[in-house]
């Protein structure tokens, strides 16, 4: 009985310490108050040592810190919205985010990428997207890769034909998933123009190479969740091509975080079941043969599609970037100049 009732206090205890955290003070410094302001770290030390919520974070809270909340940094020095060498940034909502689904953001440094994402990320809700009546499915579960490309054990993709609408998911269980289609039934140096729709922050590639290497991916585009559907335009060159949608932003493809919505029969149940994915992994896609800058649709190119590409300078993930460098500038001018038939 007396075992019985010291298991109990201690797991009261516990129990009780957890709900100091968040406190104050450096997780990994010695302070007087309990807990500390990481909330994750606190919640984790004082689980195995209630008395550092309880009374305060010594030298043991420390050494616990050190052991048991490696690469936890939020939040930690430096805003969100500016990069600086140290690991994290002040804001713990957009902080946790973010790292959540970059763990480089809150292992290594808290770069211009982590700066990019926090701006376009932190607070969008999850949000689901209408998929096209008539949209032809991938017929691939998230949790399995009949698709990928140069990314599966066996290369597959599925030919695409223009005009008709294709809809899959986005998941990063391992390997990250890759959506790979053929453009062979699109005609060389035809002019695509690609309707595309996310419930995640996607990223379009036009990709071309072996295997083996090298691949080329002369053309990027990006897009945001549920930020209404992206128009992007890109010229198909002579060979193999193929247009590959997965999730990421400018400078770092996502690898974590978006975890697959199906059960695979065939797999054993996992210890604990992993945390749903932070987004939506719908999208959907549509390629039209089209005239290169031609950006309002009226199969010309005249001063209307001058003044929507100079109104888009400086912007990127628009349909005016037509080079697909990632900015609207002087060398997409030159382009719709070149285009130009009225």
């Amino acid at each position: 009985m007396r075992v019985l009732c010291i298991t109990t206090a201690l797991s009261c205890a516990s129990f009780a310490a957890a709900q100091q955290c968040p406190g104050v003070g450096d997780c990994r410094e010695v302070h007087v108050e309990p807990g500390c302001v990481m909330p994750d770290c606190c919640a984790l030390v004082c689980k195995v040592n209630p008395l550092c919520c309880e009374f305060t974070w010594d030298e043991a809270c420390v050494d616990l810190a050190l052991e048991l909340c490696d690469g936890i940094n939020c939040p930690a020095i430096g805003v969100c919205d500016d990069s600086h060498p140290t690991p994290g940034c002040n804001q713990y909502p957009c902080c946790d985010f973010i790292c959540t689904i970059d763990g480089w953001c809150c292992s290594v440094t808290w770069d211009a990428t982590c700066v990019n994402e926090a701006n376009r990320l932190c607070g969008v809700t999850t949000c689901a997207i209408a998929i096209p009546l008539g949209a032809i499915e991938e017929l691939e579960p998230c949790y399995d890769h009949f698709n990928d490309g140069c990314n599966g054990l066996i290369f597959a993709s599925r030919a695409v034909n223009l005009g008709a609408v294709y809809a899959g998911k986005f998941a990063t269980d391992a390997p990250r998933d890759t959506d790979w289609m053929s453009l062979a039934r699109v005609p060389a140096g035809a002019t695509i123009r690609a309707e595309i729709e996310g419930e995640f922050p996607w990223e379009f590639q036009l990709v071309t190479g072996s295997c083996e290497g090298p691949l080329e991916v002369p053309f990027l585009a990006h897009g945001g969740p549920c930020e209404g559907v992206s128009l992007i335009e890109f010229t198909v060159p002579s060979g193999d091509w193929f247009a590959v949608i997965t999730g990421g932003v400018e400078t770092r493809t996502f690898r974590n975080a978006f975890t697959c919505d199906e059960v695979d029969p065939n797999a054993p149940p996992p210890k604990e079941p992993p945390p749903p994915s932070p987004y939506g992994l719908r999208y959907w896609v549509r390629f039209t043969e089209h005239r290169l800058g031609d950006l309002d649709g009226d199969g010309i190119v005249d001063a209307r599609d001058l003044s929507i590409l100079l109104n888009a300078w400086g912007s990127n993930g628009t349909i005016a970037d037509l080079n697909g460098s990632g900015s609207v500038d002087a060398a997409d001018l030159t382009i719709l100049l070149n285009a130009w038939t009225a």
